[in-house]
Formats: structure tokens, C-alpha cells, sequence
């Protein structure tokens, strides 16, 4: 039998040393995700003149970008729930410009968008291509069970609509798949033996997962 290694203890200074780099590395990524938020900030005001109804389709919100760190949050809360070796496929309704997609690429979802405006889809295709925004309603989409995970940031300004879509999505989900429900509006599915809560997220947030 080969003898076990020996792990080498720590010193007091290597120990300092490592915790300045962890703190260094978590500074840089707040800076770079305080960027993102600016550059979606960027993108609300020039394309829409800040937070206001789509022009095209008035029951819609126009561009209006999540906070970068709470989606991150999410996502990566999600992420953990699946086999590392896995690829969920991901879904964001309502995908505006492609950031949130980008972000579900980046820790190993399988991602995709619908966004209904033509403008924004064209813009997601030449920000993030690898991301597959396309153009669609997510009131029609046909294809939600063939999704692992569903994510939204309240698509729609009209409240009927958005619990329309709301009991769409929860209608055709796969049992397992999760939802990423953020401005949801409806709260049917809390009394539901079809779903089970598995976290919180603030106020009109929740992470819960079709039995």
C-alpha cells in the first residue's frame, strides 16, 4: 500500500497571501459586474430613453436589464442543483439583448431566448450569437418542456398577461424542470402538490421546480 501524502501545512504568511488574492479576485469581479450593469444601463436609455412600455407592443416592458449580480446569483444557485457534468438547457423569456443568456453560457447551460422585438434580437445576434436569441411570443412558444430550466424577469407590463404567461409556462413545464420566476405576479402554484419552493429571492422571486 502507498503510503498517504503528507499535505504541507499552511503558513501564517502563504495563508495572508491567499486570502488578499481571494479578496483582490472578488473586488474585480464586483468592478466587472458593476461594468455590466452599465453597459445594460447603457443600452435601456439608448434604445428606449430609460424604463417605459415597448413602443411596438404596449402590454410589454421595453429593455430593461437585470441586475447583473442577483441574476449571477441565481443562475449559479441553479447551476448547483444539476450534475457538473451536466448541460441544462435554458430558456429566458423575454430576453431582451442576451445578457442573461450569456451568463447562463458562461457556467454550462445549454442557453437560448425569445424576445419579441425584432430590434433587440438582431442586437442579442451581434452581442452574444452563441446565446440563440430568436424572435418570438413567449405566449405562443410551443416548446417549454423540452427545457431543464425557465427563466423570466416579468416580460409584461399588463399584469393579466404576465399571469397568462405565468400559468403557461407552469402548464408545459417538464416535471423537473426549474423555474426562474422573477416580477412573477401569480401565486397558484404555492398551493400546488405539482411544485415545490426551493428558494426565495426578495419580493416577487422565487427558484421552484415542477414535481
Amino acid at each position: 500500500m502507498s503510503p498517504v501524502p503528507v499535505q504541507p501545512e499552511v503558513s501564517v504568511g502563504t495563508a495572508r497571501c491567499l486570502e488578499a488574492a481571494g479578496a483582490l479576485e472578488h473586488r474585480h469581479l464586483t468592478i466587472l459586474l458593476a461594468m455590466m450593469d452599465e453597459v445594460q444601463s447603457y443600452f435601456m436609455h439608448d434604445l428606449e430613453g430609460g424604463i417605459a412600455a415597448h413602443a411596438e407592443h404596449p402590454e410589454a416592458w421595453a429593455y430593461v436589464g437585470m441586475n447583473v449580480e442577483w441574476a449571477l446569483a441565481q443562475l449559479s444557485f441553479v447551476r448547483g442543483c444539476f450534475p457538473a457534468t451536466a448541460a441544462p438547457s435554458f430558456i429566458d423569456c423575454g430576453a431582451g439583448l442576451g445578457f442573461v443568456a450569456m451568463l447562463a453560457r458562461g457556467l454550462g447551460f445549454r442557453p437560448g431566448g425569445i424576445e419579441l422585438c425584432s430590434r433587440y434580437v438582431a442586437l442579442a445576434e451581434r452581442l452574444f450569437p452563441w446565446a440563440q436569441t430568436f424572435e418570438g411570443n413567449v405566449l405562443t412558444y410551443p416548446h417549454y418542456a423540452d427545457h431543464d430550466v425557465i427563466f423570466y424577469y416579468g416580460p409584461f407590463k399588463d399584469e393579466g398577461l404576465q399571469a397568462r404567461f405565468e400559468h403557461k409556462v407552469e402548464a408545459e413545464a417538464k416535471p423537473g424542470a426549474i423555474i426562474i420566476a422573477n416580477r412573477k405576479v401569480s401565486e397558484e402554484w404555492r398551493s400546488s402538490s405539482q411544485f415545490r419552493l426551493l428558494k426565495e429571492d426578495g419580493v416577487g422571486s422565487w427558484i421552484f421546480q415542477k414535481c
